[in-house]
Order: structure tokens, then C-alpha cells, then sequence
């Protein structure tokens, strides 16, 4: 079944360096979905590759828009910010960025490698007012709207609410869950049609049996393969690797040449047809002996 859908992102701050990986992973995937990154360093919309745009924005503007659009005003900028906004991204920049040729708007992160995403959605994916990679849930990471529903999903009553709940508080409240995760944006999508609330088969390392936190993944010309250190090994749309990006260990072995303020060069890109992503960072999956040594840190 054809489809086409569109992943609205809003990142704050220098792309990081391992974005380079990210959008890579992205271009086998570019007949069926398309990436728009929203980010404040740079400053002019560019063409990143066929599959990711990235557009100026900054948070002054997110906070006029935001206003403009839904009648409420976020006082104060941070991540949970741009989690929950990205959201929203939709109704602000459906002209801008012409999403009318969408089927399925949603939202997705840049700390995650892609594989054939087509290949784990489900068979008719018009029949579901939502998709995610969560069980019964939202997923941060992954989720899409059936655009038929979505407009009437945001400007619901009980999503606003939750809007004026985040972006009021000066002060982050650690007790407030995201709205991309919350458990009332799938009950509202859930008054047009069924959700699809699954991390099977989408999300391998979420999937029953396997170890999620000693897990690491391989990706080989568009193929992405998770295994653990139970000896599962599934392949999947995507793997999440937050938790190991902010550690001083997780490392890139490839200085990309476009992480300037002010400008992207599209010109260079990685060169690695092979990859892999583990707890000390992203190598080039060169040779045997490089799979052996990943494998074994799933092991402590």
C-alpha cells in the first residue's frame, strides 16, 4: 500500500555530531517518508539529502506561533519544550513546508538509526488514527497521525489543557509527562479510529524478551539489526540509542564537516555503507573483528 509521511522535528542547539549517521539512515527510506528538522543554528532552509530538510527556527518564534495558533503562551525554553512542541509543528508549518502531500504526520528524534521502516508498519495504515512504537501509548521516538484526524486531534479541548499544564510552569516540573507520551493524546486519537500502539515489530529492542539496555545495533546499507546479550537478534525500523549519548565514552569516529554555526555543506557526507552504534559510540563496520568487539560489550 502506498503512503507517503512527513516527521516534524524540533532540535535546539549545534546538531550533533552524530547527525551525519541519522540523516544517512534516513535516505533508504525517502520514497515513502520525508524528515524536517527544525533548528536555530542554522540559516537557510536547505536540502540536507532526499529525505531530510533542515529549516531555520528558533524559540522565539516557536513561542509566537505556538500563541498565535492555540492561545497559549510557554514561559520558559528547554527539552521537554521541544519534545512537546514538535508536536504542534504540523498546524504552524503546514504551508511553510506544503505537508498536503502527506498521508501521516508525526514526529521522531535525531538520537536514532533507521532501517526499512515501510517493511514493520502495519499492512493498512489508514485504518489507524495513530502509529507508535510504544505499547499502548505515544512514542517519542516514532508516532504518526492519520493527517484525517490529526487537526481535530490538537485543537481537541483535553490536549490544550495538557498544552497550559507543560508550557505554564516557569520551572521544570519533572512530574508532568510529555505530551508526546501521554496517555490522553491516544485516548483522543483513539475517538476517530484504532491506534497502533506497538513496539513489536517496529522497535526491536523494545520487543518481548529482549534486553533493551544491553543491546546494540548494525547498519548495513539500509538494513538495521538489533541483538543483545541474550542472544536475540531482530530486525527492525529503528534503534534509540539516548542513553548512550551523553556519556563521555560514546564516541564518533567521523568528524563531519558540516556542524557550523550559521551554515550547512551538504557536499560531504560519511562514506560508511556499514555501521554500527553501541555503547562507546558509532564505528565503521569495516571488518568481522569489529562486529566481535561490539558483541562482547553487550556483556558488561
Amino acid at each position: 500500500m502506498e503512503y507517503k509521511s512527513a516527521f516534524l522535528i524540533l532540535y535546539f542547539g549545534h546538531l550533533p555530531p552524530y547527525f551525519d549517521f541519522w540523516a544517512k539512515s534516513c535516505i533508504p527510506n525517502q520514497e515513502n517518508f520525508h524528515w524536517y528538522v527544525y533548528n536555530d543554528q542554522i540559516s537557510e532552509k536547505t536540502e540536507y539529502n532526499d529525505a531530510v530538510t533542515v529549516i531555520p527556527y528558533d524559540f522565539d518564534r516557536l513561542h509566537d506561533d505556538i500563541n498565535n495558533e492555540f492561545g497559549v503562551k510557554i514561559l520558559y525554553e528547554g527539552r521537554r519544550i521541544a519534545c512537546d512542541c514538535r508536536l504542534f509543528l504540523y498546524v504552524i508549518r503546514e504551508k511553510d513546508e506544503d505537508l498536503s502531500c502527506y498521508d501521516f504526520i508525526g514526529y521522531s528524534d535525531i538520537d536514532m538509526i533507521y532501517g526499512k521502516i515501510k517493511h514493520f508498519m502495519p499492512d493498512n495504515p489508514y485504518q489507524y488514527s495513530m502509529i507508535s512504537a510504544s505499547d499502548n501509548r505515544p512514542c517519542g521516538p516514532f508516532t504518526l497521525f492519520n493527517k484525517k484526524y490529526i487537526k481535530n486531534i490538537l485543537f481537541n479541548d483535553n490536549v490544550k489543557k495538557l498544552m497550559e499544564r507543560n508550557f505554564s510552569d516557569k520551572i521544570y516540573n519533572s512530574d508532568i509527562y510529555n505530551i508526546d507520551e501521554s496517555q490522553e493524546l491516544l485516548r483522543v486519537a483513539k475517538e476517530y479510529d484504532p491506534a497502533f500502539c506497538r513496539s513489536d515489530p517496529l522497535d526491536p529492542a523494545r520487543t518481548n524478551r529482549f534486553n533493551y539496555r544491553k543491546s546494540i545495533a548494525f547498519w548495513e546499507n539500509g538494513k538495521l539489526s538489533v541483538l543483545d546479550n541474550r542472544g536475540h537478534v531482530k530486525e527492525g525500523a529503528f534503534f534509540h540509542f539516548s542513553r548512550f549519548k551523553n556519556r563521555s565514552r560514546f564516541k564518533i569516529n567521523y568528524l563531519p564537516p558540516l556542524h557550523v554555526p550559521q551554515s550547512i555543506n551538504t557536499k560531504e557526507c560519511i562514506k560508511f555503507d556499514k555501521f554500527g552504534v553501541y555503547k562507546y559510540g558509532i564505528v565503521n563496520l569495516d571488518s568481522k573483528l569489529t562486529k566481535f568487539k561490539m558483541v562482547i560489550t553487550t556483556f558488561y
